[in-house]
């Protein structure tokens, strides 16, 4: 059978993108392709870029221009991470609700450069970071499908402590996935972390991180620590990215 060669359209800064190193392409529920980069956030309707840039005397602009992550939620609020910050992108106002980094000790953002975005089978997100661990939010009221107005929340972190093997394994976390039975894996610079569904469904009290140990034969081929990637698929397998290969549980 004929296949049809393939065609290459080329976009770049000089012809609507905002900066040409690529760090995530997302496409959302309404069919916007939304393009991360390292001088803004731009979103493609398919016919023109809208690029988003933080404005420093405008508190409803994207926190930061350096972008790392975008995810949207089953509300249809897209969630973007930045190097400076969290934000939520509101439809109906076409703005930001920013959520930036707080002092230890207090409710909030903790880690400012946001690395990865998660929903749970809950509706809750989970934000891994660069060093302030793993945040969990719970929502208290959502924006339904880019309604006008500040989304509620509540804040919880987690984080790896020393000596303690029912901690998270690491503060800096690359990759969150959910498997077919509602277990969480976190991919880390440090290895893997996985929390139960009766864990991280806990409102209170202490939850429990277990460090997956690899098998023997994968420790000799999978030296490198660093989770870069981190899928599920369909039979419920983990797929695990690194620096050096991949590996299969």
């Amino acid at each position: 059978q004929h296949v049809p060669p393939l065609r290459f359209d080329r976009v770049h800064s000089e012809n609507s993108l905002s900066e040409n190193t690529i760090r995530k392409i997302f496409q959302d529920s309404r069919g916007y392709i939304w393009i991360a980069t390292q001088d803004g956030l731009n979103r493609y309707d398919g016919f023109a870029f809208t690029v988003f840039n933080h404005e420093t005397n405008n508190p409803k602009s994207i926190s930061d221009n350096f972008i790392n992550e975008i995810s949207e939620d089953r509300n249809g609020n897209i969630w973007v991470g930045t190097r400076n910050g969290l934000n939520v992108y509101r439809y109906l106002t076409n703005d930001f609700q920013r959520f930036m980094p707080v002092p230890s000790g207090q409710s909030g953002l903790h880690g400012s450069y946001v690395l990865c975005i998660k929903e749970d089978p809950d509706g809750g997100l989970w934000i891994g970071t660069d060093g302030g661990g793993l945040n969990h939010i719970r929502f208290d009221t959502l924006s339904n499908n880019g309604t006008p107005g500040n989304v509620s929340m509540s804040f919880e972190q987690f984080t790896s402590v020393k000596h303690d093997s029912s901690s998270l394994v690491s503060n800096t976390v690359f990759n969150i996935t959910f498997d077919k039975f509602e277990q969480m894996w976190i991919g880390t610079e440090k290895g893997l972390s996985l929390m139960r569904g009766p864990e991280w469904r806990k409102k209170t009290g202490q939850r429990f991180f277990e460090t997956v140990k690899y098998p023997a034969s994968a420790q000799t081929n999978f030296p490198d620590p660093n989770i870069y990637a981190l899928i599920t698929d369909d039979n419920g397998n983990i797929w695990l990215g690194n620096g050096n290969g991949q590996i299969r549980k």
